[in-house]
């Protein structure tokens, strides 16, 4: 029993195509004993690839359940390939289906050592899985459904085929599979698509399905370039470059936002505020993104940063002299040093750290401490748990910004600052 040589050539090139898997690569491949992934199994050892097979038992129907067990591995016996198996039982009710594939994810994430992980998703799931989506959410994501191939390494090398291909080039070999019982249940909104929205859609016309997979196609293709620009807006540090914000149309900046925030991209509207915050004549500001982050304005640069400012540490904390300290979140360091500003040595036993009080100058200086920090550009979110170096009471220097006149020295402690 054997797969048409033409089949595995049209399963191979489309591996080749979209890199899927190196030559002779071992894969993991999740099997149900269903067509889909029965094909998938033969095809890949027809190809050279190592295969392990997984089956998660979801134990939802009984002895049906118990069958699809037994015919995957007598596949592994037949295809003379180690098998595994894992309990991944799931109660039935609301959100059952996610739940199972959340226990395969796991599953196949548990025992994969490093392998990729291939599917028997085929070009009608994606289809399906498209429109489902339309359906369910607003927004061109839905295209996205389904790819050949995830970030990581989740394959799907029979996107190219359509169901009834993969039936009918399992008869033709002669290799049996199992029907689930459950796809013909349309409580599941899935199979709802399937038995009624995807038969409507294609009598539509001849080639829905095909212009529906082009379309997704074109959309990936503008995904991928407003992807490029997105990251034309990002610095090395995980901010946003400000003049690249103020110059950039909001759906790119709401591509970059996604990006340095870390989550779904914030509304339209919050991406206008930001846009309007980098073209502010101020250098400083802030603006919500949700999910608790805010867009600050630096300056030169816009990060992105969880919630307000945080408070500063409650109690003052003596400095190492010489050596590094802790300081809520930046580090302080203090070296002996000469042939620059430094602070008077004699004062090293008094020195602690501690936040900025309002209205304080350092002894001598003109101007206050919060003008000072605002001067030397540290962001407003920062400005109240900035490390004073204080003695006696009284502040003495700014590591890295300024010594007070009257404790400045030739040679002595040299204090700056860096993140911990």
């Amino acid at each position: 029993m054997a797969l048409d040589d033409g089949l595995i050539r049209r399963v191979g090139a489309a591996i080749a195509r979209g890199r899927l898997l190196t030559a002779g690569e071992p894969v993991l491949v999740l099997v149900s004993g269903g067509a889909d992934s029965t094909l998938l199994a033969h095809a890949l050892c027809a190809l050279g690839h190592p295969v392990e097979t997984l089956h998660v038992a979801h134990g939802l129907r009984g002895a049906e359940s118990a069958a699809d067990a037994e015919a995957c591995r007598a596949q592994a016996v037949e295809l003379a390939v180690a098998h595994r198996e894992v309990d991944g039982f799931v109660a039935p009710g609301p959100g059952v289906e996610a739940q199972a594939r959340a226990r395969r994810r796991a599953a196949a994430d548990a025992l994969r050592a490093g392998r990729p992980v291939a599917t028997g998703h085929t070009r009608d799931d994606r289809v399906e899985t498209i429109l489902y989506r339309l359906a369910a959410s607003p927004g061109g994501a839905a295209f996205a459904a389904l790819p050949a191939a995830d970030g990581d390494r989740r394959v799907r090398p029979l996107l190219e085929l359509g169901r009834e291909e993969v039936r009918d080039g399992l008869r033709r070999a002669g290799i049996a599979w199992r029907d689930d019982s459950s796809n013909d249940d349309r409580s599941f909104a899935r199979n709802r698509v399937r038995l009624d929205l995807l038969p409507a859609f294609r009598s539509l016309h001849p080639a829905a399905e095909a212009n529906l997979l082009r379309t997704a196609g074109l959309l990936a293709d503008d995904d991928a370039a407003l992807d490029g620009l997105a990251c034309e807006l990002l610095c090395g540090d995980g901010g946003l470059a400000t003049a690249a914000v103020a110059r950039a149309p909001i759906a790119v900046l709401l591509r970059a936002l996604r990006r340095a925030a870390g989550f779904p991209a914030p509304r339209p509207v919050a991406a206008d505020r930001v846009a309007a915050l980098a073209r502010s004549r101020s250098g400083a500001g802030s603006v919500p993104l949700g999910a608790g982050r805010m867009a600050e304005r630096r300056y030169d640069r816009i990060a992105i940063v969880r919630g307000g400012p945080m408070p500063p540490p409650a109690d003052e904390v003596a400095l190492v002299v010489p050596g590094e300290t802790v300081y809520g979140d930046a580090l302080v360091r203090c070296a002996l040093g000469s042939g620059g500003v430094a602070l008077d040595a004699s004062l090293a036993a008094a020195l602690v750290l501690r936040a900025p009080r309002a209205g304080e100058r350092l002894p001598g200086a003109r101007r206050t401490i919060a003008r000072m920090l605002l001067e030397a550009r540290v962001p407003r979110s920062e400005r109240a748990r900035y490390p004073v170096v204080a003695a006696h009471g009284e502040p003495v220097a700014l590591p890295g910004i300024a010594v007070a006149p009257a404790s400045r020295r030739p040679s002595g402690l040299v204090l700056t600052l860096a993140a911990p």
